[in-house]
């Protein structure tokens, strides 16, 4: 086979890949480098909050799930509602690429730090960026009064009511 149909094949490969990925659903990470939420308590009225989602997951699903799962974790406290005292979306950039440097491919990943592939660059290569969103906040709950000046105030049946429709659960594993 060629080197120009190696070339095309992978980038048709990487394509239809990326086609049947599908976005993060609400779920529990399984590990630290997994997507997903996750969440730590850190006394009896304060948890820190993350939800991680894949480069296919928007920005606004992120910050949907980790509100989404605030609102659980007040409810689950015995609360009724929850300030958001910190909160920060963080962008991750991971740049991918396909070409023919020195008889192979390249994929660059900066982001999470990773590089994969075969020589340095002699040739030509496209490199393009793919976004992901990791969402981190520090919460407190309370019952029918917020804590004054600490950011914003949320009610959690609220939130779940409001953001509820918008969750996208795992799909069951067939068997």
């Amino acid at each position: 086979m060629s080197k120009t149909w190696t070339v095309a094949a992978l980038a048709a490969a990487l394509m239809l890949a990326a086609c049947a990925a599908l976005p993060t659903p609400y779920q529990p990470a399984a590990d630290p480098f997994s997507y997903g939420y996750r969440d730590e308590q850190i006394d009896a009225e304060t948890w820190r909050v993350s939800f991680a989602g894949n480069s296919i997951t928007a920005r606004g699903t992120v910050e949907d799930y980790l509100h989404y799962r605030a609102a659980e974790i007040t409810l689950a406290a015995g609360a009724e509602g929850f300030v958001v005292v910190k909160e920060d979306i963080e962008k991750d950039v991971t740049y991918h690429g396909v070409g023919y440097p020195a008889g192979g491919y390249i994929s660059h990943g900066y982001g999470r730090g990773y590089y994969s592939g075969f020589g340095v660059g002699y040739g030509t290569s496209t490199l393009s960026p793919t976004n992901s969103y990791t969402g981190y906040a520090t919460i407190r709950v309370f019952n029918q009064t917020a804590p004054a000046g600490l950011g914003t105030a949320y009610d959690a049946n609220a939130v779940l009511r409001v953001l509820g429709p918008k969750i996208v659960r795992p799909m069951p594993e067939a068997g």
